[in-house]
């Protein structure tokens, strides 16, 4: 659920430095930032005078390209958030965030992405300069991650607040349409945004459902929630290089846990969606077989698509490209 792209990009500030990808990337906490550094012997860490984990030099995780010099980045100015009118049991409320790379007119199409277990909205900002201009790409950012890093992870919100703050999210902006596309467990999500939408009178013109399992069999992961972050790995959630780092396990797997036990709280009920859909799933999948994707088709009622792509659980540009050219077909 969390691929090895989503250490590399979890979380960037205004500004942001362009990234050679390591081998092993290395996730960082400076201050509030999450920041890569490579897996050479010049990017060690050491501790500042108060305790924080600081390296010499480390440039911030934004695309594939390492670079020494500084470029402006758009994604994350203009964020719209959303909190839910209701409240945890435990008095806390739920809230989401939009990072949103460019301004929206409202002859523009919103591609709103819903992130895997673990990861949040800087894991699609590469996607901004892979899209047609037409199409704004706006990453979900949960409590835990992104401008939301500072919201607790625990007490879990349930599935009822969090899908109406990013409901109440996406309404804030005016555009020609909202596409949805969610990923592992954010496909999931999706489709419960999707079915909020259309019942608030704002209906998605289409949803992508990428790699997840659907509603009745959404759960099966949530008991590892407590494993041990081996476990994780042989389950296919965690990428083993995490393991060989104990600060990026710090970081990483409290994330993945806290998405997990999101996920064991799902209760199915026998929900549908007419919203036209198109499933995506990759041959080497091991998290999530093209048989498991295919059973969406139980929940879907409208127009329904599939691509099977000779691809593993993790998002490509191979699986990018491709719903964008879907994207593009319906606009013709």
């Amino acid at each position: 659920m969390l691929p090895l792209e989503a250490m590399r990009t979890m979380d960037v500030p205004s500004t942001a430095w362009r990234c050679r990808r390591s081998t092993i990337p290395h996730l960082i906490r400076i201050d509030d930032r999450l920041r890569v550094a490579g897996s050479s012997p010049s990017w060690r860490m050491r501790r500042d005078s108060v305790g924080r984990l600081v390296p010499g030099s480390v440039p911030i995780a934004v695309s594939g390209i390492w670079s020494p010099e500084p470029i402006a980045h758009g994604g994350g100015a203009l964020g719209v958030s959303g909190t839910a009118g209701e409240v945890s049991p435990a008095g806390i409320s739920t809230r989401a965030r939009l990072d949103i790379t460019r301004p929206v007119g409202p002859m523009d199409h919103l591609l709103v992405c819903l992130p895997p277990a673990g990861a949040g909205a800087a894991l699609f900002r590469p996607w901004a300069r892979k899209v047609p201009e037409r199409l704004i790409v706006a990453g979900v950012d949960l409590p835990g991650r992104g401008a939301l890093r500072d919201e607790p992870l625990r007490p879990v919100g349930d599935w009822t607040g969090l899908v109406r703050a990013i409901v109440t999210s996406i309404s804030a902006i005016d555009c020609a349409s909202t596409i949805l596309f969610g990923h592992s467990m954010g496909a999931l999500t999706a489709f419960l945004v999707a079915r909020e939408l259309h019942a608030a009178g704002r209906p998605s013109s289409h949803v992508f459902l990428s790699a997840g399992r659907p509603p009745a069999r959404a759960t099966l992961s949530s008991q590892l929630a407590t494993a041990a972050p081996a476990e994780l790995v042989a389950a296919g959630l965690l990428s083993p290089e995490v393991l060989e780092h104990d600060e990026l396990a710090e970081l990483l797997v409290p994330l993945l846990r806290h998405d997990l036990e999101l996920l064991g709280r799902y209760e199915h009920r026998e929900r549908t969606l007419s919203t036209p859909a198109t499933l995506m799933a990759g041959e080497h999948d091991v998290v999530t077989p093209v048989a498991e994707v295919r059973g969406w088709h139980e929940v879907l009622t409208g127009d329904v698509g599939f691509v099977r792509l000779p691809e593993g659980h993790a998002l490509s540009d191979r699986l990018r490209a491709e719903m964008v050219a879907r994207i593009q077909d319906g606009w013709r």
